[in-house]
């Protein structure tokens, strides 16, 4: 992907998440009333008195609750929509956040910022992925952590084991649209490269790559190839230590 495609593509996905926001929102909520984000936090650990930063913020429900354990929060996001929800939401909790809007491939805060680094559902959307945790890499100090939630979410456009298995309902499927059509961002996805690898073997081995003291990379939920019986990973998280 050039230099214009991926500015347009930057754009696309920049605007889609602007007219998600309410629906995001919205199901975040759901999810803390449920205990979900709970389940989140186990694997970020102590943060009191740390700095950290939250890419791909959305409405900023990491950032709010790691302000309120005690740690100095950058919450950074492309779309301007999930800023003003994380605004709020810190406003409402009376915790203090930076808050920026920015394309999280092409940050710049400088080596050794930060102690943690954490994502949830940002890199498969990522046109330069590699280069992305390159450059949270070299922004987190020397004891510090990098946390990645994702998915393999678009694999089955790619993998015909997924597009098997993605005939039947997938695991905690709650998203809440409000009207807006995914078919935006099902595109989008087609053109990106994280759909085509297989996670979280990919993100592992890009850190160990980078000289990681530790990485480890748990599946979290699973989905089914109905033909060969084969579980799939569909939700994951990375933990890769400096």
């Amino acid at each position: 992907m050039d230099h214009d495609e991926t500015k347009a593509t930057l754009e696309s996905i920049s605007e889609y998440w602007d007219d998600r926001s309410e629906g995001y929102d919205a199901q975040v909520k759901k999810e803390e009333g449920e205990g979900a984000i709970d389940a989140y936090l186990e694997h970020l650990g102590e943060v009191e008195g740390k700095d950290v930063l939250d890419i791909g913020c959305g409405p900023g429900f990491f950032a709010v609750e790691l302000a309120r354990r005690g740690a100095r929060v950058t919450a950074v996001d492309i779309s301007s929509e999930m800023l003003q929800k994380t605004l709020a939401r810190a406003r409402a909790a009376g915790v203090e956040l930076r808050v920026l809007q920015a394309d999280c491939q092409a940050l710049d805060f400088g080596e050794n910022s930060f102690d943690l680094i954490c994502s949830r559902n940002v890199v498969w959307n990522l046109a330069w992925p590699r280069e992305a945790y390159e450059v949270w890499w070299k922004m987190l100090r020397s004891d510090g952590r990098i946390v990645v939630f994702d998915g393999n979410h678009y694999r089955h456009y790619f993998d015909e084991a997924y597009a098997r298995a993605r005939q039947a309902p997938v695991p905690k499927d709650n998203h809440i649209m409000l009207g807006v059509s995914p078919e935006r961002i099902d595109q989008i996805a087609r053109m990106l490269p994280m759909g085509q690898v297989d996670r979280p073997g990919w993100d592992w081995s890009t850190f160990v790559e980078f000289g990681a003291g530790s990485v480890e990379a748990v599946p979290l939920t699973f989905i089914q190839d109905p033909e060969s019986g084969r579980k799939l990973v569909y939700d994951f998280v990375v933990v890769a230590c400096k």
